[in-house]
């Protein structure tokens, strides 16, 4: 199912501000990272998912990287993975630092979703996403 989605507005020291509406490709946003998660092993069917899901974390950004208080990087890259991913991460070869690669980020998305779908969970979850 495709959704539109529409821009998101907000009021702040008398200003009214917007976030532009993402830039689709068919209603999905971020649809430029579409061919990049197919190489990393997303499949055509989990794009409707997988693409609202990088637009909500990341807006699209590669490098985009939530901080601590004290400035520590927690969530890093398009599908903003967390550091409690350092150990599986390191496993694999991988930094969290590294996360901001959108190859690298969206190949390990795709390892932890399966990872969550092995263990009979829903491989959504790190997202909250619905199955």
């Amino acid at each position: 199912m495709i959704k539109t989605f529409l821009a998101l507005c907000a009021t702040s020291a008398g200003l009214y501000t917007c976030v532009p509406e993402p830039p689709a490709y068919g209603g999905l946003p971020c649809a430029e990272w579409a061919p990049a998660a197919l190489e990393a092993g997303w499949t055509e069917d989990d794009l409707d998912k997988l693409l609202p899901i990088i637009w909500r974390e990341s807006r699209c950004q590669p490098d985009a990287i939530r901080y601590s208080g004290s400035g520590q990087p927690i969530d890093v890259g398009l599908l903003q993975i967390n550091q409690v991913h350092k150990p599986m991460l390191a496993e694999r070869g991988f930094t969290h630092e590294q996360m901001t690669d959108p190859r690298a980020n969206l190949w390990f998305g795709r390892l932890l979703w399966r990872w969550w779908e092995d263990r009979g969970g829903c491989g959504w979850s790190p997202w909250r996403g619905r199955c």
